[in-house]
């Protein structure tokens, strides 16, 4: 017998929640929500719309709840756990999960198989996935220390080469029609004074995204992935064990991912752009 779902996962910037019922589904999309960054207000604010849509979508119980989200480990955790529990009580909720978002990369793309999983979004995070759970994390380091290969990383790279006029001619001359009133002072400013720096530089990602087919950029991500292998993923060992991974930049660069992987021996497991769609396969195929 199949039980009633609700998946969420979680970001600063956007939640996708996904209600199961059974072979059906309804994928929705709510603001972000993170406990470690936002005030109980915000949050508050934000679940409040979240139910208005869950409602909408004719969400009903009695269900299990399977949240993982940015922030959601230690306080962050028992903090959303407390959110959940005062919005939702009206769902007859009779199972709660609440896990970080490395917990459900990792169950969307492995589930009850073993390998490595890998987070490239505005930052990146990565994991060793064995027996159900993460037995090993390399420290990500935010955009300043690490996060390889994450949005944030690759636009203060594409930015930084930007000021100083160190672009590939092809870059350069595209960035200049895509960007033409983007000034050194406007980049300061959002880089130094604003409270997500990693969120400005990360918004550059999207014109590496658009503009993948130009050799400066081909040549941008093979050095950036090269990185990424050497300093995360090789930490793990064995290079026969599968990586997978998950997020917009993943997504957009699959086929540069495999063959990186490829070039360093390992093989690559799913690549998704979102957690929920493996999260929701899963639920779905385990209904029928």
């Amino acid at each position: 017998m199949y039980h009633k779902l609700l998946l969420a996962d979680a970001g600063g910037t956007s939640t996708d929640w996904a209600f199961v019922d059974g072979p059906r589904y309804e994928v929705f999309k709510s603001e972000g929500l993170n406990p470690l960054t936002m005030q109980t207000d915000e949050l508050d604010r934000r679940m409040q719309s979240a139910v208005g849509l869950m409602r909408e979508k004719g969400v009903s119980g009695p269900l299990r709840l399977r949240y993982y989200g940015a922030g959601c480990r230690g306080i962050g955790r028992d903090t959303m756990l407390g959110l959940l529990q005062r919005h939702l009580a009206w769902l007859d909720i009779d199972e709660w999960v609440v896990d970080s978002d490395m917990v459900g990369a990792a169950q969307a793309t492995c589930g009850k198989t073993d390998g490595i999983v890998c987070i490239l979004g505005t930052g990146s995070n990565s994991c060793l996935w064995q027996g159900g759970q993460i037995v090993r994390q390399v420290a990500a380091g935010g955009f300043i220390l690490g996060d390889e290969a994450s949005g944030a990383t690759l636009g203060r790279q594409l930015v930084s080469d930007y000021i100083k006029g160190l672009l590939p001619d092809d870059v350069a001359h595209k960035f200049a029609i895509d960007y033409p009133d983007l000034s050194y002072e406007t980049i300061i400013e959002n880089v130094y004074r604003s409270r997500t720096p990693q969120r400005y530089l990360a918004s550059f990602a999207y014109f590496l995204i658009e503009n993948r087919q130009l050799a400066g950029v081909r040549q941008m991500m093979d050095k950036e992935f090269e990185r990424f292998f050497e300093r995360v993923v090789r930490q793990y060992g064995d290079s026969a064990q599968t990586v997978s991974f998950v997020g917009g930049l993943a997504a957009a660069f699959e086929a540069e991912l495999h063959d990186k992987a490829k070039e360093k021996g390992f093989s690559v497991g799913k690549v998704l752009k979102n957690p929920i769609e493996g999260l929701v396969a899963q639920a779905t195929q385990q209904a029928l």
